[in-house]
């Protein structure tokens, strides 16, 4: 039996974000753990303790499982926020997506 607690693709470099990107978010949501990193999953207020403390694994959870998909180049964008899968998604999605105007 295959282990599934990590991603089964290249991790992501300087070359191939938009790719990495898509596998990303499919091995995410196999996770359960899309709707938090995408931002659609609030955290709960801290005095409702269970849920926080379950979104809050939840997320560190998702950072993990994002930061073991980069290669060692790519870790230096994120060493700030290891525990932190919106802060990392959005700050690699910043790096690694052309600005185009209009879009």
């Amino acid at each position: 039996m295959s282990d599934t607690s990590k991603p089964l693709f290249p991790r992501l470099n300087e070359h191939n974000y938009k790719r990495r990107q898509e596998d990303m978010t499919a091995f995410l949501m196999t996770k359960q753990a899309w709707g938090l990193v995408s931002g659609a999953d609030e955290a709960p207020a801290v005095t409702e303790i269970k849920a926080y403390k379950e979104w809050r694994d939840n997320n560190w959870s998702a950072a993990r499982h994002i930061y073991a998909a980069l290669e060692e180049s790519q870790k230096i964008h994120v060493s700030d926020m290891e525990t932190e899968s919106v802060r990392m998604w959005n700050k690699l999605k910043e790096v690694h997506q052309q600005k185009v105007p209009g879009t």
